[in-house]
């Protein structure tokens, strides 16, 4: 074989090889999106029997549930109660565990859901603080082979810096998932300013300018 047919050949294989490993590697593989979980932690409040209040021990167990699982502000709390008990009186343990987990969390909502589970016994209910938990993506992610693509795929770490930032940003990451309600919009004083503008009456720019610098 001559040595132009050794090139030829070796070239060849070359070419199929990164072929292969092209064809090989999906987008898949480099998931450069965020990763948004559910957690939870659950209580189980004992109650004396036929009463609406917790034990002086029992609130004390809650009342360190609740300093340990309250940590980042963003926490869901709900009120579960056994579904099938006595309603005047699960109310009446509801609503003392309700001041409760109030003082330990203002101003947090608090969800009330019955539910139907076997760690729930007579004279009990549960609290839950769940939140969500967000994971960035591993950056830089450079996974994709870096020799020809053919079927024009994007880089492996585009988007990466991107998702990661907006996971290390967000405040809530349960506004990943699902979006907050708008406010009720303050009607009056927008009209007020649309007639300001319609009337000719929108205020002149101050011409004081000790506030405003220029590039000189």
């Amino acid at each position: 074989m001559t040595r132009g047919k050794i090139f030829f050949a070796i070239l060849l294989l070359s070419l199929g090889a990164c072929a292969r490993e092209e064809a090989a590697w999906t987008a898949v593989e480099a998931p450069n999106r965020l990763q948004v979980d559910w957690r939870s932690e659950a209580f189980v409040a004992s109650f004396p029997a036929g009463a609406a209040e917790l034990a002086p021990d029992e609130r004390a167990k809650l009342a360190r549930f609740l300093v340990a699982g309250l940590r980042t502000g963003d926490e869901r709390i709900t009120l579960s109660p056994p579904p099938d008990a006595d309603r005047a009186l699960t109310d009446r343990r509801v609503n003392h565990l309700r001041q409760i987990v109030a003082g330990a969390a203002p101003r947090r909502p608090i969800t009330v859901a019955p539910i139907a589970d076997g760690r729930l016994a007579a004279g009990s209910a549960m609290v839950v603080i769940g939140r969500y938990i967000v994971s960035t993506p591993s950056c830089p992610n450079w996974r994709k082979p870096s020799g020809t693509d053919s079927a024009n795929q994007p880089s492996s770490n585009i988007g990466c810096a991107n998702e990661t930032n907006l996971g290390l940003m967000v405040a809530d990451p349960a506004d990943l998932v699902v979006g907050r309600e708008l406010d009720n919009a303050e009607a009056e004083a927008m009209n007020h300013g649309i007639r300001r503008y319609r009337e000719n009456k929108v205020p002149a720019l101050p011409k004081d300018n000790s506030t405003l610098t220029t590039g000189k």
